[in-house]
This record gives structure tokens, C-alpha cells and sequence, in this order.
């Protein structure tokens, strides 16, 4: 149980990281949130959607993390 934890917080950890680094300018801030059932990707932007090339780049790294397929992945904007 213990190892689960760790390794999903490593996983979010390294979403984030991944996601600030690429997407700098385009997002405030963000937080992944990791569970049995998929990925929460909750996301502060400075407009109140996101380019869809900018979805596709968070998606893909959270598939590369996670394993998780698209339909895992829900992505929350707040502006």
C-alpha cells in the first residue's frame, strides 16, 4: 500500500513538473491528482479554455506517467 503511494505521488509530482516546464506561459498553475480510476488534472489558466494543442501536450504526459488512456484523463480549467 505504502509503495502505491509513493508512486503515484512521484507520478503527479513528475506531471506537474513535466506540465510547468513545457506549458510555462500558457498556465498559472497545476496540480495531478492520481486514483484508481484515472487522473484529475486540475489547472489554472489565464483564459477559460486551453488550446487544443495544449490538451494534447498534458494528455500526453500524463499517459507517459501513468499508463492511463484518454478516457482516464480529466482535465479541470480555473481561471
Amino acid at each position: 500500500m505504502a509503495n502505491k503511494i509513493i508512486k503515484e505521488t512521484r507520478q503527479e509530482l513528475n506531471i506537474e513538473d513535466l506540465t510547468k516546464s513545457k506549458l510555462g506561459s500558457e498556465i498559472i498553475d497545476c496540480i495531478a491528482i492520481i486514483g484508481d480510476d484515472g487522473c484529475n488534472f486540475i489547472v489554472s489558466s489565464r483564459s477559460d479554455h486551453l488550446k487544443q494543442n495544449t490538451v494534447y501536450i498534458i494528455k500526453d504526459i500524463i499517459q507517459k506517467q501513468t499508463g492511463f488512456k484518454n478516457d482516464k484523463i480529466k482535465i479541470i480549467i480555473r481561471f
